[in-house]
């Protein structure tokens, strides 16, 4: 499953990773598991690919989940929804991210970004029995919103008092809506809001400004037909770069690649290419209109 697109990882940018980012400082083992398990599985699974979607979270994982809920104690919940399949996805997706040629010709910076934003993008996300349905189309909002909350209490990355963080909560208090149909769908009406308090608040605090607004928009953005989000910023070409330079919107394009192709890792008659230029041609079409 090799890719097939040209490179798009060629902006490379000179901050360096301050130590307490390090995402190897507390996840090195969690990328040394999702390896070893998917470099001796990914053959077999792909021999077998409607049986592989059938499995759930793999016992091979315990001691990996272990150590994500030592920092990330939500994980421990997040394992109780569809048998384990969210947590799983976000494994495959590490294992792809640190495997795609794009990703390695990054900076180490860009890199940690792109780590951390692929451990906490769905860490909101809900399943079965909660939830009925196959989606939980509101997880990135409610996602951004509690890895804020890890980022100041677990990691103290951030130094957020309680009225910032009361004001960070009473923003997402209206970051739901229902459509048409009566669905519950993500308010992009709050994202303007998000992005004051992150530039007020988090000052010179790019890399955790950065992890936050790729885990908000990772829905926000088109990406496959087949799979189409609930809703969008729009109009995207005057919406997406309020909040996304040349640089970033390069950065996230690897982020929503490999956040599909983690569902395609055993496809049988290997999409991954189509998926990708189809994914490219949305990025692509909205990338003249940011600014650099």
């Amino acid at each position: 499953m090799e890719s097939q697109q040209p490179n798009h990882a060629t902006i490379s940018r000179s901050t360096e990773i301050l130590p307490q980012h390090e995402f190897d400082q507390y996840f090195k083992q969690v990328k040394e598991d999702v390896q070893l398990y998917f470099d001796s599985k990914i053959k077999w699974y792909s021999k077998t690919p409607l049986l592989a979607k059938l499995f759930g979270l793999p016992s091979f994982f315990e001691e990996t989940n272990i150590l994500i809920e030592k920092y990330i104690p939500i994980w421990a919940q997040q394992k109780t929804y569809s048998r384990g399949k969210i947590c799983f996805h976000v494994y495959k997706m590490l294992y792809l991210l640190i495997n795609d040629d794009d990703f390695k010709n990054l900076n180490k910076n860009d890199q940690n970004v792109l780590l951390w934003a692929t451990l906490f993008h769905d860490i909101s996300k809900r399943g079965k029995p909660l939830i009925k349905a196959n989606k939980d189309p509101v997880h990135p909002f409610k996602s951004a919103w509690q890895t804020l909350h890890y980022f100041n209490q677990i990691f103290n990355f951030l130094d957020l008092t309680d009225e910032d963080l009361k004001e960070w909560d009473e923003i997402f208090v209206n970051s739901t809506m229902r459509n048409k149909n009566g669905t519950q769908i993500q308010n992009h009406v709050i994202v303007p809001n998000v992005k004051k308090f992150l530039d007020e608040k988090l000052k010179d605090k790019e890399f955790e400004k950065e992890v936050i607004i790729f885990v908000l928009l990772h829905q926000s953005v088109p990406t496959l037909k087949a799979h189409a989000h609930t809703a969008l910023l729009e109009p995207l070409e005057e919406e997406v770069p309020k909040y996304f330079n040349k640089k970033s919107f390069e950065l996230f394009r690897i982020l929503l690649r490999n956040d599909s192709f983690s569902y395609l890792m055993y496809d049988l008659f290997d999409n991954k290419k189509a998926y990708g230029d189809e994914i490219d041609g949305n990025i692509n079409r909205i990338l003249p209109f940011i600014k650099d």
